[in-house]
């Protein structure tokens, strides 16, 4: 499949593309395309880095006279599912923007272990930080073509046993590889834009009310899937919600951001 990666819109925070983008808030997997490839992350980095805490301190953001987030402080523990629960317009959302570099803060710091995440090459850190968005964001051509988008660029193999085995993981099987993606409903679109996450094998999925837009049989189905990448896998998840009862069912730990402050909430 060919994709017309022409740059039609660039500012400082998003890259768009024509005929492919459909929404300015766009996947991590597209943000990064227009940017210099840098040396992959190799199997002992990632190892080393499994292993440690991401420790967000005093992380603060304005957008024109308006406080987003305030000296937000917090850290992540290896294989925990750490949610982050809030109104709308709280800065959910911006807060995992920054994590992932898709956005700068105005002041603060993030490390894992040693490293300062705001000093790294962000296809660096996009690597090891995924961002999965509120709306999927499928793009032209067959399910199995978003699923390779990533790899192929990144320069990774990706086998078609591998390719069958993390479509029917997240719930889907492998004839929906040959689907016109666009074609699919939201849940399965949700379900497919987090397989094209793990392909990346990332550190911490970050992801952003995953289902707001899911009916309820749908959320069971993604928040059952969760649970499972949590305990087979042991991947580490930080996901924001408005929904406090979901937050409930899924979260190890559970903060409240409200009014651009982070604090304990009590499940």
């Amino acid at each position: 499949m060919e994709i017309n990666y022409r740059l039609f819109r660039r500012n400082k925070n998003i890259f768009s593309y024509e005929g492919i983008i459909k929404q300015k808030e766009i996947s991590i997997i597209i943000d990064v395309i227009y940017m210099p490839k840098v040396s992959l992350v190799s199997k002992e980095e990632l190892s080393r880095l499994k292993n440690e805490r991401l420790v967000v301190r005093d992380i603060s953001k304005r957008f024109d006279n308006k406080v987003i987030l305030r000296k937000i402080t917090f850290s992540i523990n290896p294989g925990e599912i750490l949610i982050i629960v809030g109104p709308s317009g709280s800065g959910k959302s911006t807060l995992l923007k920054i994590l992932c570099r898709l956005i700068e803060p105005d002041s603060g710091q993030i490390k894992l272990g040693s490293i300062n995440i705001l000093e790294q090459d962000v296809l660096f850190v996009r690597r090891i930080l995924t961002y999965v968005a509120q709306i999927p964001v499928m793009f032209e051509g067959t399910v199995r073509d978003n699923l390779l988008l990533a790899p192929r660029y990144l320069g990774l193999h990706v086998s078609e046993d591998e390719l069958v085995k993390i479509i029917e993981e997240v719930g889907l099987n492998k004839s929906f590889l040959d689907m016109i993606a666009d074609n699919l409903s939201v849940g399965e679109k949700q379900r497919v834009a987090l397989a094209r996450a793990l392909l990346l094998d990332p550190l911490i999925l970050l992801l952003d009310e995953p289902t707001s837009h899911l009916d309820p049989e749908n959320t069971r189905i993604l928040e059952d899937l969760i649970i499972s990448l949590n305990k087979r896998r042991e991947k580490t998840f930080l996901i924001v919600t408005h929904d406090y009862n979901q937050a409930k069912r899924l979260g190890d730990r559970v903060l409240r951001l409200d009014n651009g402050e982070l604090k304990e909430f009590k499940v």
